[in-house]
């Protein structure tokens, strides 16, 4: 390998003429090699040149070429019926779920969970291609969006607990004091506030996006930006407000997602 890559920084490579059929059924004839790319070769045989991933290179060539296949946990993890830690515990399982950096999650007769990689035997945290800093690091990431999480359910809850003293103060609430309601109901409370904010900005988007198309001059292929200035481009109907809107809805949708999933978790339990 160490030779091969020599000669290619050198510039003098080697003429393999040799015939190749990758894994997805395409055959290359008279293959020379051009270039070792990050995730690739590229090549001329018989037709031209082409671009090949070594994803798709039969094994035998994968290792000429210094290639090593992502791991798939999943795949190693498919036939286990019973997980058994270094500790001598064993847990019967219907089946594995997810293989994240730092845990197997499982299904059991009687529900879900997980054990970390960290407290299987060594030859099973090989197998997995465990990293414990790797691992660290998603454990620390897990907990920052969690805490991002908690810090927006908390603003949320302000912002609706001083809407529902303002409607007090001025006699308007009907709405049932849900101070004491459950967890879950307190998730779910905090989706739909999201959704909701979720369908003005998208709302919004579109009147600027409208707003937007209509100070075009097609005539002129001249555009009056927010500021009132003339830009010479094409109307795209993206406002720098509409903008900002959509990127609200992506940060948005993000939160509901990480909700969804601690509400799926906490009704699970």
């Amino acid at each position: 390998m160490r030779t091969f890559l020599l000669l290619l920084a050198l510039g003098f490579l080697p003429v393999l003429a040799e015939d190749w059929t990758a894994t997805d059924g395409t055959v290359y004839k008279d293959v020379q090699l051009v270039k070792l790319n990050t995730d690739s070769i590229t090549i001329t045989d018989s037709e031209g040149n082409a671009t090949i991933p070594f994803s798709v290179l039969p094994p035998a060539l994968q290792k000429r070429f210094g290639y090593v296949p992502p791991l798939d946990r999943m795949k190693v993890v498919a036939s286990w019926t019973s997980i058994t830690t270094a500790y001598g515990k064993v847990i019967p399982i219907t089946k594995v779920t997810e293989v994240d950096a730092h845990s197997v999650h499982y299904e059991t007769a009687n529900g879900a969970g997980s054990v970390e990689i960290a407290d299987l035997p060594d030859d099973v945290q090989k197998s997995l291609g465990y990293d414990p800093d790797a691992a660290a690091k998603a454990v620390a990431d897990e907990k920052a969006r969690e805490a991002a999480t908690d810090a927006m359910i908390a603003q949320v809850t302000a912002v609706d607990k001083a809407a529902k003293k303002l409607a007090d103060e001025n006699g308007q609430n009907t709405t049932p004091d849900s101070t004491n309601s459950s967890p879950s109901a307190t998730l779910q409370s905090q989706i739909t506030s999201l959704q909701n904010q979720i369908a003005i900005l998208q709302t919004d988007a579109q009147t600027q996006d409208a707003e937007e198309l209509a100070a075009y001059n097609s005539t002129s292929n001249i555009f009056y930006n927010s500021q009132g200035q003339l830009e010479h481009r094409q109307a795209l109907g993206i406002s720098q407000q509409a903008h900002d809107d959509r990127a609200q809805i992506q940060a948005l949708q993000s939160q509901i997602d990480e909700l969804q999933a601690r509400l799926k978790k906490l009704l699970s339990m």
